[in-house]
């Protein structure tokens, strides 16, 4: 009888502060975000456009590398994109990518320490927002570089600069093959 009250008690209160809370989504905030490649500035501008100002962030095709692990800017990137974008209220975080090319994102990974500081070296240059970061068709071999790697461009952007990443869904949480490249954990912990 004594449980069967407690029971009752505890489910009444559970009842009790869902009903009294805001509902979830009004506790989230809503963002998208957006990738642009294959395309110039007019390009880019006119397809956000079109999405009637519901992108919060783009993240153009301006980062590559070299076969030595820096960074390569692409002849694309360009600060008046950056401007019309800070216009609309968009932030920019161009993303590096390595086209699926393990060896270069083994050497990125290899050159990290130089790479972040590159990495930052260009946001302030560009006047960008920050950085989305898409290295992929590493593995679980790669796990810590790849985070050691994140954790040294978030603690030398400046404040206010922010780091988002691309990663694998992985709902059964795999720790191998590609999925396993990303320690989800201390990821989350690093990016916006």
């Amino acid at each position: 009888m004594k449980k069967a009250y407690i029971r009752k008690t505890l489910l009444a209160a559970m009842i009790f502060l869902l009903a009294s809370a805001p509902p979830l989504r009004a506790q989230l905030q809503k963002i998208n975000m957006t990738y642009l490649y294959a395309g110039n500035t007019s390009i880019y501008i006119n397809n956000v456009d079109r999405a009637d100002s519901e992108i919060q962030i783009v993240c153009p095709d301006y980062f590559e590398l070299y076969s030595n692990g820096n960074l390569k800017i692409l002849p694309k990137a360009d600060t008046a994109f950056v401007d019309a974008m800070h216009n609309r209220n968009i932030s920019v975080t161009p993303f590096l990518t390595n086209n699926w090319d393990r060896t270069l994102g083994r050497a990125a990974l290899a050159n990290r320490v130089s790479l972040a500081a590159q990495i930052v070296s260009a946001i302030n240059q560009y006047g960008f927002d920050g950085i989305n970061i898409d290295l992929e068709n590493l593995t679980d071999v790669d796990r810590a570089n790849y985070t050691d790697f994140v954790r040294l461009i978030r603690e030398s952007l400046p404040s206010g600069k922010m780091i988002s990443i691309a990663v694998a869904a992985n709902p059964y949480g795999v720790y191998y093959g590609w999925a396993g490249s990303y320690d989800y954990a201390a990821l989350g912990q690093l990016c916006d």
